[in-house]
């Protein structure tokens, strides 16, 4: 029955691995450790995608199924804020109280931008003006370590080569990234 406390679902893949898992012809088989499966320990949506895209299966780190867990895990954030707000309607004219209280959890929404903002002026406020801001960039193809975390011998490949492997090992490539900013940052907080 559809009504003001059962939204409408337009869409629910309970599987969310069907880009990756097929049987050599196209066809998806039959999988097991799904999104939505029964476990004994409860697995948020966030969990999951971490697990299989850190997990050792290089099927679920390339190009294709990163952004397909983007767009699953914003996708549940939407529906979660949307079934939240369809069971706080309370007024007779069926409005809202305090949706900003929702929204702000949807990332490019005014609420959202609002909350990132007050939050940043009070931690202002609290700790004072930043000394220092720093900005990390990485020359992925010419940083021979970046190179050699591919497990590729880093004499042998031109820049063309290079710029395929980072693009094709993008999870590995920004592991190896944040693995060099936590070294620096450690170093600098070690060495006052």
């Amino acid at each position: 029955m559809v009504g003001l406390n059962n939204p409408v679902v337009p869409y629910e893949d309970g599987t969310a691995h069907g880009l990756v898992i097929t049987d050599g012809f196209g066809n998806h088989s039959a999988y097991k450790n799904g999104l939505r499966e029964q476990r004994d320990v409860p697995v948020t949506p966030l969990d999951y995608f971490q697990y299989r895209i850190l997990g050792r299966d290089t099927r679920f780190q390339r190009n294709d199924y990163l952004f397909y867990a983007l767009f699953k895990f914003e996708y549940l954030l939407v529906k979660s804020t949307i079934i939240a707000c369809g069971r706080k309607i309370v007024s007779k004219h069926g409005m809202v109280d305090d949706i900003h209280l929702y929204l702000k959890n949807l990332r490019g929404s005014a609420a959202y931008w609002k909350t990132a903002h007050n939050e940043l002026i009070g931690q202002i406020r609290c700790l004072g003006l930043t000394h220092y801001f720093l900005t990390f960039s990485c020359n992925d193809l010419n940083w021979l370590d970046m190179r050699k975390a591919l497990l590729i011998d880093p004499n042998e490949l031109d820049i063309y080569a290079t710029q395929h492997l980072v693009e094709m090992h993008a999870v590995v490539v920004s592991r190896h990234y944040m693995i060099r900013v936590s070294v620096l940052v450690t170093f600098m907080l070690n060495n006052k």
